[in-house]
């Protein structure tokens, strides 16, 4: 069952200012600062547990809540949380996430929205898909997606379609020549090479971890990422991905991946929340 809901978040402005001149804005200024207070509408239910409002769900000064139709999949009664914030305000949340990260005003778009209880533990999540229309969300023609904790809003992970970077997979390849991807060993990178995205991976970092100082940051590997076809018909790899690993000065652990090629951003996950970790034991602190 789909509940489908027409959301219009007021600006917090005075006037009215174009929603892309604040993309622009955004673009070209880049530090996010952070404001004191937050709007909420009084039709929007939050969770009554946030006395101290978390960092995470303070907006950036400049930022104007968009205008966005959001629908929430079902979800089974034995898995919901009482004490989650409603669906229509983590997609508010979300569309944050996505202008302080990337960049993007979403204005306009559909947000699918759906949550996550594991039985086995206190987590809860609300998962967001982002997409021109609610028909491009049925055949997955996802532009965005997050994840945020359910009841605090904490930003757990974000990331951007690979369609939507780099075009579609070449047509020629057939399903079972795709999955040969992980038969391509990772990319041996130079250190000076190496250290260029990490100041990226450090920038990335700095905006995911809004509310907290990045403690170190260490380059875990280079994979392949997307296939391609030779003339003479030999599978080669046409794009890899760099993956670093950051955490902060709480020891919230995430894993960051830039697209080799053009340096963007594909996607921030968060690995570890709750104690400091990495796959080496080490992380190196950033420059």
């Amino acid at each position: 069952m789909i509940k489908k809901g027409e959301v219009f978040i007021k600006t917090v402005f005075a006037s009215v200012i174009a929603v892309g001149l604040f993309c622009a804005a955004f673009v070209l200024a880049n530090n996010v600062a952070l404001s004191a207070a937050v709007n909420r509408s009084d039709s929007i239910y939050i969770a009554a547990v946030s006395v101290n409002i978390p960092p995470e769900i303070i907006p950036p000064e400049g930022f104007v809540k968009p205008s966005l139709t959001v629908y929430e999949a079902s979800t089974a009664p034995d898995t919901a949380n009482t004490n989650a914030m409603s669906y229509i305000y983590a997609a508010e949340l979300g569309a944050q996430y996505i202008w302080e990260v990337f960049g993007v005003c979403i204005d306009g778009k559909v947000v699918e929205m759906f949550s996550t209880f594991f039985p086995f533990g206190t987590e809860s999540y609300w998962f967001g898909r982002v997409a021109e229309s609610e028909a491009l969300i049925n055949s997955n023609e996802v532009i965005f997606g997050f994840t945020l904790d359910a009841v605090s809003g904490k930003r757990i992970g974000i990331y951007q379609s690979v369609s939507a970077l780099l075009g579609e997979n070449d047509p020629s390849l057939t399903q079972e020549e795709l999955h040969k991807i992980d038969e391509f060993p990772n990319l041996y990178v130079e250190a000076e090479e190496i250290a260029q995205y990490e100041q990226i991976a450090k920038e990335y970092a700095g905006r995911h971890f809004n509310s907290s100082n990045i403690a170190a940051i260490e380059f875990d590997r280079a994979s392949p990422l997307r296939l391609g076809r030779e003339p003479d018909g030999e599978l080669i790899v046409t794009e890899y991905e760099m993956f670093f690993m950051a955490s902060d000065d709480s020891c919230c652990v995430v894993e960051i991946a830039i697209l080799m090629s053009t340096k963007e951003l594909r996607r921030i996950n968060t690995l570890q929340d709750d104690e400091c970790f990495t796959k080496s034991g080490h992380l190196s602190s950033p420059h």
